[in-house]
């Protein structure tokens, strides 16, 4: 099985921080396949302070017998979007990906060429803008190490080059250690920020996450602590705080089957009785 991507490195720590708490949105997601195996799904949020409302619909059409994947996008602020995946077919472990976008109002375009190739041991990623002027040129790459007793450690960078200045924007190292149950994951941004995570799976029902964050040259430090528990086989609940004195609570329960109901509460701790406190929910139903 081949490492993850240098996205996913500490994916599950920032899922059990972020997913199903809706903060101050009404939040609708659906998701169908339709007779011809078409993959369809529409998400939309209304923000209940501002009272705006964004939506995207999305289809998505699998040729298994050559290895594509067409995904067209349609969001509300008028941009359309076009992607085509062909894997494995150029070369086993290769995926070359062509994304495009174009928004209708402003006529404003944007595209990319990316290539991925994946193995036992290496995740790698080339991607490029496709524009008249010099492009943006991004690649990332996790290796995961060879030997016996030390498969679960894992090494990753970034790097963000503009092409047409020379010029490195953006770069990142990861070092991280996973195994079915607990993975560790330390970076440095930038050569001047830091970062941590511990996720471990406690047993079947309980996870739990720690997130650590600081930049050199200051004296404050980012903590926070996430879990979720699953209460039985349609409910479960999310917490997380942090200590800039933020707690995330969420109460998700399946309905009926497919259809999921989210309730959740941003609160400021610093302020209970008058903070700035935000109350989201959300619906997912899932038809596929």
């Amino acid at each position: 099985m081949a490492p993850s991507s240098f996205a996913d490195l500490g994916k599950d720590v920032r899922d059990l921080f972020s997913k199903g708490f809706h903060s101050g949105v009404v939040k609708l997601d659906v998701k169908t396949v339709a007779d011809n195996k078409v993959e369809f799904k529409i998400s939309g949020t209304h923000a209940n302070d501002s009272g705006k409302t964004d939506g995207k619909v999305e289809g998505k059409y699998k040729c298994k017998e050559y290895g594509a994947t067409l995904t067209e996008t349609w969001d509300t602020k008028n941009t359309v979007g076009c992607k085509v995946e062909v894997e494995d077919k150029v070369l086993q472990g290769l995926k070359v990906v062509l994304d495009s976008s174009f928004n209708t109002g402003s006529g404003a375009k944007d595209g990319s060429l990316k290539t991925v190739f994946k193995n036992k041991f290496f995740n790698g990623e080339l991607e490029s803008g496709l524009h008249f002027k010099a492009p943006l040129i991004k690649t990332a790459a996790v290796i995961g190490c060879p030997a016996v007793g030390y498969e679960g450690w894992m090494l990753g960078g970034l790097v963000h080059v503009d092409s047409g200045k020379s010029a490195l924007v953006k770069s990142e190292l990861a070092l991280g250690y996973v195994t079915p149950s607990l993975k560790l994951l330390a970076s440095l941004k930038e050569m001047s920020e830091f970062g941590a995570s511990v996720y471990n799976k406690v047993n079947p029902t309980t996870e739990i996450g720690v997130s650590l964050g600081w930049t050199a040259g200051t004296t404050f430090t980012k903590f926070g602590l996430a879990a979720k528990h699953k209460i039985d086989k349609t409910s479960h609940v999310n917490g997380a705080v942090d200590n800039s004195s933020n707690l995330k609570l969420a109460y998700t329960n399946e309905v009926s089957p497919g259809v999921k109901l989210t309730f959740s509460g941003v609160l400021d701790t610093k302020a209970i009785s008058g903070g700035d406190h935000k109350i989201g929910f959300g619906v997912d139903m899932d038809y596929s």
